[in-house]
């Protein structure tokens, strides 16, 4: 368990000093109280001379610390390309998971390193493999919106709807996240739209609620449902009203939503474009004559979006018709 000269060498990125101990016969394998062996230590912190002078004198590529942590992982955690290509080309395991269940291709997709990544998925590792909280790669690149390297997991066969343990899907983190990209990746690979994530929410309803328009217009031209409800009623359409955001209003209007919908307390859209002012919202959803019957329509306190229009001083549907209501 004691630190070795060639240890302490490997530890500090001396090479001269690691090739002249090795040229004098020191053991490379020997482990720290870590478990940790030199080529671990080089790995791990980019020494590239000093890893292939390790390797030349038979350092086992799979060794792990006491977590695990084999030196691919590590060097592939850091982003060391040219030290990863060296393990690799070695025989080190692309699967094997260290500290938090962090497999090498796991650890390259969270530093961002895509060179990395293609690098790896050339040797076939299990690209759906998941850490300590159930994330896989894909999950992780559409969170993080690293488009490149979501792009190459989906070509290597990563499942497109898995759902971590909150019951989020990667189109959802896309989505909530604002990665239009990915997002629109997803779609071209047959993402179910309408899965729901464990709190109930689309990943129509997270653009709607984070405002993101692009990306409620690209989920709608492949035909989300609008009128998935959560528990408590709110939908798609109450979502946008409540937000005031009436771009994403009319575009809802325009895939021809129930604008009748109403959540557990009997409020419709207009019910909550009233209480909120807003006559333009008010419009959009009055532009159909037929909804016109909603305005008398009474919620569970009976109050109808008539009523809350005329308990204000300046009424909305006065500006919209006429003075006569």
């Amino acid at each position: 368990g004691q630190w070795t000269p060639l240890m302490w060498a490997s530890y500090k990125g001396h090479y001269y000093v690691v090739k002249i101990l090795l040229e004098h016969g020191a053991i490379v394998n020997l482990v720290d109280k870590n478990q940790c062996t030199p080529l671990i230590w080089a790995s791990g912190r980019g020494f590239l001379e000093i890893v292939e002078a390790l390797l030349e004198r038979g350092a086992k590529v799979y060794s792990g610390d006491k977590y695990g942590t084999t030196p691919l992982v590590w060097a592939c955690r850091k982003g060391y390309t040219e030290i990863v290509h060296l393990l690799l080309d070695a025989g080190a395991n692309v699967d094997t998971a260290g500290m938090f269940s962090w497999t090498p291709l796991l650890v390259a997709t969270k530093g961002n390193y895509a060179s990395i990544v293609n690098m790896l998925l050339e040797h076939k590792p299990n690209v759906n493999s998941i850490d300590m909280d159930g994330c896989t790669a894909l999950s992780i690149a559409c969170k993080e919106g690293y488009t490149d390297i979501a792009k190459a997991l989906m070509n290597a066969g990563a499942y497109i709807n898995l759902q971590d343990r909150n019951g989020d899907t990667n189109l959802i983190h896309a989505a909530k996240s604002g990665h239009f990209s990915i997002v629109d990746a997803l779609i071209r690979k047959y993402a179910d739209i309408d899965l729901a994530g464990g709190d109930g929410k689309t990943a129509l309803y997270w653009a709607i609620e984070k405002g993101y328009v692009d990306i409620v217009r690209l989920l709608l031209s492949a035909n989300a449902n609008t009128e998935i409800a959560r528990k408590d009623g709110d939908n798609a359409l109450l979502k946008a009203t409540r937000s005031r955001n009436a771009e994403i209003v009319h575009m809802l209007v325009e895939k021809k939503c129930k604008v009748s919908a109403a959540d557990k307390k009997g409020d419709t859209a207009l019910h909550i474009a009233m209480r909120a002012r807003s006559k333009a919202i008010v419009e959009i959803l009055l532009r159909n004559p037929k909804n016109s019957q909603l305005l008398y329509r009474p919620n569970r306190a009976g109050e109808t979006p008539y009523n809350i229009d005329s308990n204000h001083q300046k009424s909305i549907l006065a500006q919209i018709f006429g003075a006569s209501k």
